[in-house]
């Protein structure tokens, strides 16, 4: 089984954003992608979606499936600043508890 830090061919990485940057794909794509259960090598080589506009971030998926046209724009539908979310994720949060759990709240421990 491979780890955030290997890619399925085996190759270490410092960083799943380093891996990222290896295989030219965005991380939120990648990030969302394995929130969703894809492989690491799916998240990695599958086909990258296009970004909607060249100043605008790629697609991107809720905990619900639902698409939207960037984090940004997922953000405003959950009634979320994206330094909220983007906090949330560095500090591990699943993207369920990122997006239900109500903004100065904690996660449950």
């Amino acid at each position: 089984m491979c780890t955030l830090s290997e890619d399925h061919e085996g190759r270490r990485f410092k960083s799943l954003a380093d891996m990222c940057r290896y295989w030219n794909v965005s991380y939120q794509t990648v990030w969302c992608r394995l929130e969703r259960g894809w492989s690491i090598q799916a998240a990695l080589t599958g086909d990258c979606e296009k970004k909607l506009h060249p100043r605008r971030g790629t697609k991107c998926h809720d905990h619900e499936n639902r698409e939207y046209a960037s984090i940004a724009a997922l953000c405003r539908k959950w009634n979320m600043k994206p330094y909220v979310f983007y906090n949330r994720k560095k500090a591990g949060w699943s993207l369920r508890e990122i997006l239900d759990t109500p903004v100065g709240e904690g996660r449950e421990k």
